[in-house]
């Protein structure tokens, strides 16, 4: 393990040499695109304005691999570039957790192999491609994973998307078939039973993301269906009506929340978090859909092509 610490440091250092106040702003804003708040905006975005039925499966698929990331990170609880060796610049804020393996990798090639796999363009495979690969790069140069970390997550990414693969067929038809109630009631208890393995605050906020996100899905397609198809002007204006209250929440909320809370990693301040995220998917999964269709920002969809 020592020997791959080590070549791990030296890749680091090697990509830290060509360093400037350019490039770290580069690959600041390079490794957004694999951060939660841009995965905020761009799921939704293609819930609310393109796909539906993709937008939701790629929502369950996303926190689902977050959560697993998570639990990975747990059991095998590794260091990070900057605290193995000084010489390591970190480039810009520390990380609490544990480094192997890389969220950003993880998520990144989640969501973007997931859509290559979906939408089956070769454009879309060379989007995917370039930006895994340039996340990945961001994390080993701002110094805050080795490359083996980012490996790891790619890896891992890829294997949970042959397990959804494998998988959601049949539960999305067990799914179906159970009243809304039933519906509602497992989306907001499932994720709370999950949060018992591993009760870390970015476990808290993923699973809230997905009790609200289900929820809402359930409560748009009983009382809404509302339709992600319709004019591009209509589509712009339902995004920017539904981003605005995604910023809203995920950073309002933060704010009051983070007041009421007080000290972090108490039970309070988790079930702040965790209804916080909560609220933020059940806007985005349901209460947004809903008020699209009442604004006629989105139609109805019709029975028949309206996914349960």
């Amino acid at each position: 393990m020592d020997a791959i610490l080590m070549w791990g440091i030296g890749v680091v250092l090697a990509l830290q040499a060509l360093s400037s106040p350019a490039l770290d702003g580069i690959f600041l804003a390079i490794t957004q695109l694999g951060g939660e708040l841009f995965f905020f905006l761009l799921i939704p975005l293609i819930y609310w304005c393109f796909d539906k039925r993709l937008g939701i499966r790629l929502a369950v698929l996303f926190l689902l691999s977050a959560v697993a990331n998570l639990w990975l990170k747990a059991l095998f609880n590794t260091p990070r570039p900057y605290q193995v060796d000084s010489r390591v610049r970190l480039i810009g804020h520390a990380e609490t957790n544990p480094g192997f393996p890389s969220g950003h990798a993880q998520s990144t090639t989640t969501v973007w192999v997931e859509l290559g796999r979906r939408v089956r363009r070769g454009w879309m495979w060379a989007a995917a491609t370039v930006v895994v690969a340039l996340v990945s790069l961001s994390r080993v140069y701002l110094g805050v994973h080795f490359p083996h970390d980012v490996i790891g997550g790619v890896l891992f990414g890829l294997a949970a998307i042959a397990l959804f693969a494998r998988f959601e067929p049949a539960l999305s038809r067990r799914w179906a078939a159970l009243t809304a109630g039933a519906q509602v009631a497992l989306s907001l208890v499932a994720p709370i039973a999950l949060l018992m393995v591993n009760i870390d605050r970015d476990t808290a906020a993923a699973l809230g993301a997905l009790a609200g996100l289900s929820a809402g899905y359930v409560v748009q397609h009983r009382w809404a269906g509302f339709a992600a198809d319709g004019p591009v002007t209509q589509r712009v204006l339902r995004f920017v009506g539904g981003a605005i209250g995604v910023l809203a929440l995920y950073l309002g909320l933060r704010s009051a929340f983070g007041s009421l809370a007080g000290e972090e990693n108490t039970p309070l301040w988790y079930a702040l978090r965790y209804v916080r995220y909560g609220l933020t998917g059940l806007w985005a999964g349901g209460l947004w859909p809903m008020a699209a269709v009442r604004l006629r920002l989105a139609l109805r969809e019709s029975p028949a092509d309206s996914p349960a």
